[in-house]
């Protein structure tokens, strides 16, 4: 604690614009950074622990849509009305030939979607994988409220 009084000290004696007194002041920040990670060793995990238990489920509708351009691709996503996001799909393609394959409503739409992006190999939102496969994990999934 002394250490850090005399630093503040210090850098009040200093000239404002001072390169010595800019050094002093990230030296100053550090040492407060480390004092406080001593203080609270498992911040981390504490952080963590206290967002997990305050994360709701939110219901909503999981979808897998495909296109006959990118065979064995499938798009994962979610929405609150899957048919209004299959047409803002449609606008980017002239054959209009997205295909919504399976809609489903979950009741932890984050923790699905989630678990399947760390499940399948996920290229932004579109993984290569079986249809059924995914159909059938959302169909599994869906009731469950935390994941």
């Amino acid at each position: 604690m002394i250490e850090i009084e005399q630093m503040k000290a210090r850098i009040k004696s200093l000239a404002r614009g001072c390169d010595e007194r800019k050094r002093l002041a990230i030296q100053l920040k550090a040492l407060r950074s480390k004092k406080w990670r001593e203080e609270h060793p498992n911040y981390e995990q504490e952080r963590a622990q206290i967002n997990e238990s305050k994360r709701v489920p939110k219901k909503s509708n999981m979808y897998l849509i495909t296109n006959e351009a990118w065979v064995g691709f499938v798009k994962i996503g979610r929405a609150t009305d899957v048919q209004a996001r299959l047409k803002s799909y449609q606008t980017s393609s002239p054959l209009r030939d997205y295909k919504i394959e399976f809609s489903v409503e979950v009741l932890d739409v984050h923790g699905i979607e989630r678990f399947l992006y760390n499940k399948y190999e996920m290229i932004n939102e579109w993984t290569k994988a079986d249809v059924e496969d995914i159909k059938n994990d959302l169909i599994k999934l869906k009731n469950k409220t935390k994941l």
